[in-house]
């Protein structure tokens, strides 16, 4: 079978400083340094040392032509823009800036190694698990004046790099919105400690109802008779048939507080439960406590980034 492929591919125009391993299907390896466009770019077209790369790379300008008028082929710069499909490693470039993503908060990355995938779809694949995984070590890749292979003096990393799930990063509005991804188990604690809350409070609200119903229920069913006037000057009330003589200067409407009618609280205390007063004491004490809990809460799953209970990482953002 005849596999002869008369489709014409566009050539890579190396730098003096690379060395590129390609075939007649437009694809290649280029060995050399921070190259990212043309021989004046990146860290390799400044001449600066330890920059050292690997470009793999199908497809290439897909937007041009191989060749011109004429026939003859072609060549092209880097295209990190446009290029197919490219892994590009290197020791160290300007990573963020060739390939157009925004800083996030995890920050720009500068002169620093890096490993860069783009293609127009790009699968991550573990068959027993994928990990993505910042600062395993103190120092980056970047030795400091003086480092030697006896001594090696490497940069040291000062915080605890995040990881940024950025989507849309075209769009600076979208790309800049990003918050805190939750913690699950720290967010499903607070959310069941909520709805617990919210249930105890439920709770008292119902008994209160009910008891509150059965009270009403009593007094709508209580009679008093009141008989007639005994004496002058003097008023006579009844409670459950059983008259009850009270001097007229025992009662002033102003004072209430003074007329002192006994069988009403008698009543009232005998209710089997219906306000039981002493309970809801204990409700609103506990209810109080309550609060203070609640805001204790608030500060360890909201507010208090180190509680150990934030329900948001510290790290890690998504848009």
């Amino acid at each position: 079978m005849n596999f002869i492929d008369k489709e014409k591919y566009i050539k890579y125009f190396a730098a003096p400083n690379q060395e590129c391993v390609a075939n007649y299907a437009g694809s290649s390896i280029v060995l050399g340094k921070d190259m990212p466009s043309d021989h004046r770019s990146g860290a390799g077209g400044r001449l600066e040392e330890k920059c050292s790369s690997i470009d793999i790379v199908v497809g290439r300008v897909p937007y041009s032509q191989p060749v011109d008028e004429d026939g003859t082929p072609l060549w092209c710069y880097n295209d990190f823009k446009y290029d197919a499909a490219r892994i590009y490693i290197s020791q160290k470039t300007n990573v963020d800036e060739h390939f157009n993503i925004p800083d996030g908060n995890v920050g720009e990355s500068r002169d620093r190694s890096a490993i860069a995938i783009k293609a127009d779809a790009v699968r991550v694949i573990g068959r027993e698990g994928v990990k993505i995984v910042t600062k395993t070590e103190i120092h980056n890749s970047q030795p400091r004046k003086g480092s030697t292979y006896q001594n090696p003096k490497m940069g040291t990393i000062q915080t605890i790099p995040g990881i940024d799930l950025i989507a849309g990063a075209n769009d600076a509005e979208v790309s800049k919105d990003l918050q805190p991804i939750p913690k699950g188990k720290n967010l499903a604690s607070a959310l069941n400690y909520l709805f617990g809350v919210v249930n105890y409070i439920a709770g008292n609200q119902e008994e209160i109802a009910q008891k509150l119903e059965n009270l009403f229920v009593e007094v709508k069913n209580h009679k008093h008779a009141l008989p007639p006037m005994q004496a002058a000057g003097a008023a006579v009330l009844a409670v459950s048939g059983e008259p009850i003589a009270l001097t007229s200067q025992a009662y002033n409407p102003r004072t209430s507080s003074t007329f002192v009618y006994q069988p009403a609280v008698e009543y009232a205390a005998g209710l089997e439960g219906s306000i039981q007063m002493r309970k809801y004491d204990f409700f609103k004490n506990d209810l109080a406590d309550l609060r203070i809990e609640i805001d204790n809460n608030r500060e360890n799953y909201l507010q208090n980034h180190n509680s150990g209970q934030y329900v948001l990482s510290k790290y890690n953002r998504v848009n």
